[in-house]
């Protein structure tokens, strides 16, 4: 019964923590993005309008990372435009 309710009590706080990430607007999810990469060692965080790009060193190389944020849900029952997220890939990778 013990572990039933420490489940159920981890449950519910990611639940609350999902909510409060879904709250937020683009601005405060880009700032909450940078504030995670930098934690998780990510160095030459750049903050562009339509993506984070970020550098992770490691003990062989340095890799670069594109972080691409979407106005609307990737996933679920919507539908979704497959060629807009496509050119906006290939946008920021030609950049």
């Amino acid at each position: 019964m013990k572990d039933y309710k420490r489940n159920n009590n981890k449950a519910m706080a990611t639940a609350s923590q999902i909510e409060k990430i879904e709250g937020l607007n683009n601005e405060a999810l880009d700032s909450l993005l940078v504030k995670i990469l930098s934690k998780k060692e990510f160095e030459s965080i750049q903050q562009l309008e339509d993506c984070i790009k970020a550098k992770q060193k490691t003990f062989l190389n340095t890799s670069a990372a594109v972080f691409i944020t979407f106005p609307y849900k990737l996933g679920g029952t919507g539908v979704l435009n497959y060629d807009d997220i496509g050119k906006k890939i290939k946008e920021i990778g030609e950049k």
